[in-house]
């Protein structure tokens, strides 16, 4: 899981250095991305909260194929994929069995500090 956000935290610095332009549609659909992940995070131990991560996973799918089809644009679908994979593995586990509430609102939390590395480095281009 560190990894993870280890990635996410230098690929968005790499994102940075290769002069892309910003684009708003993009940097509003990550918005969306965070704002749900933080919502979700009140969520945890309801019923609700699988919802909120399905539509998570819809969201960061829709960013995932925006982002990977824009030519330049391969650092941001890097960074998507690596939050695919955090939103799938909690999606899974909650197929599995519902995971406790902190490891509910720790994977959020991470799911949102990396989109808001993401937003913050595309909002400094």
């Amino acid at each position: 899981m560190k990894n993870k956000i280890l990635v996410l935290l230098l690929l968005s610095g790499t994102i940075g250095c290769v002069g892309l332009a910003f684009d708003n549609l993009e940097f509003d659909r990550l918005i969306n991305i965070k704002i749900l992940a933080d919502q979700a995070v009140t969520e945890c131990g309801t019923d609700k909260v699988k919802g909120s991560i399905d539509k998570l996973s819809d969201l960061v799918a829709h960013q995932f194929v925006y982002a990977s089809n824009r030519s330049s644009r391969g650092q941001v679908g890097i960074a998507t994929t690596e939050l695919t994979s955090l939103v799938a593995n909690l999606q899974q586990r909650y197929k599995l069995t519902p995971p406790s509430v902190t490891y509910c609102q720790e994977k959020l939390k991470n799911i949102s500090a990396g989109t808001t590395t993401i937003i913050q480095t595309l909002g400094n281009m």
